[in-house]
C-alpha cells in the first residue's frame, strides 16, 4: 500500500484565565473572548523542527502566533490527514503574575469515536510499539527528563506534541498505510492543572475533535 505523505502540521492553541474562584467554569477562554483560544493552527514548515519531538513531549519553542494564517474554529473537528503531525498548545492568557514561575501539568485522552461501528479506534495515534495512544499525561510518563510539573517555554507557554497521525482502522497500526478514502471523527479531552507562582491550583478542560481522512 503507499504510504501517505504529509500534508500540514496542525497546533491546536488554548488560553486560560485566572478567575475567581466562585465564578471560575473550569473552561479554556472561548474562542468569542479570544480569537486565538480554541482555534487549530496550521504550522509552517520554518516553525517546525526536524527530526519530530518525542511523541508526547513538551517543546520548548515560542509559537509566531501572529505570522501564521487562517486559524481555524474548532468548534467544528479538525479536517486533517494521515501522516499529518499534531501539537497543543496551552497559554495564560490575563490576571497572572510572575509567568516564568508558574508550572503546569497536562493530560490529553482520547475515547469512542461517535458513530462507533466495528472497526471504530480510539485514537489515530499509535505507541512506538503499534498499540493505540489513547492517553498523554505528563505525570506518568517513562522519561526520565519530564517532570510531573513543568515550566513554561521561551513564550510562557506549553506545547507537547502528540505524535504523527497513524490509523484509521483496527488492525491498520501503520503510519499512512490504507486506502486513502476512510474518513473518522475522533473525540478527545484535554486537561491542564496550572500551579501559580504563589503556589495555588487551578484545572481547565476542553473536548476538541479531528476528523481523520486517509
Amino acid at each position: 500500500m503507499p504510504i501517505v505523505k504529509p500534508i500540514s502540521a496542525y497546533m491546536l492553541n488554548l488560553t486560560f484565565d485566572q478567575a475567581d474562584p466562585a465564578l471560575a467554569s473550569g473552561f479554556f477562554v472561548p474562542n468569542a473572548s479570544d480569537p486565538t483560544s480554541k482555534v487549530w493552527y496550521t504550522l509552517p514548515s520554518s516553525w517546525s523542527t526536524a527530526p519530530l519531538p518525542a511523541q508526547g513531549s513538551q517543546v520548548k519553542q515560542a509559537a509566531a502566533l501572529s505570522s501564521w494564517g487562517s486559524p481555524v474554529s474548532d468548534s467544528q473537528s479538525l479536517r486533517c490527514s494521515l501522516n499529518d503531525p499534531i501539537y497543543i498548545r496551552v497559554a495564560p492568557r490575563n490576571g497572572w503574575s510572575n509567568l516564568s514561575s508558574m508550572q503546569l501539568r497536562f493530560s490529553s485522552v482520547f475515547g469512542r469515536a461517535p458513530g462507533a461501528s466495528s472497526d471504530t479506534v480510539a485514537t489515530p495515534f499509535v505507541l512506538p510499539n503499534n498499540s493505540p495512544c489513547t492517553l498523554y499525561t505528563t505525570d506518568t510518563t517513562a522519561s526520565t527528563t519530564q517532570q510531573d510539573f513543568t515550566p513554561p517555554g521561551p513564550d510562557n507557554s506549553w506545547i507537547y506534541y502528540l505524535g504523527v497521525l497513524s490509523q484509521n482502522a483496527v488492525g491498520q497500526k501503520a503510519r499512512g498505510q490504507g486506502s486513502g478514502n476512510n474518513r473518522r471523527l475522533y473525540a478527545f479531552i484535554v486537561g491542564i492543572t496550572v500551579i501559580d507562582s504563589g503556589g495555588n491550583w487551578y484545572t481547565y478542560g476542553h473536548d476538541p475533535g479531528m476528523d481523520v481522512n486517509g
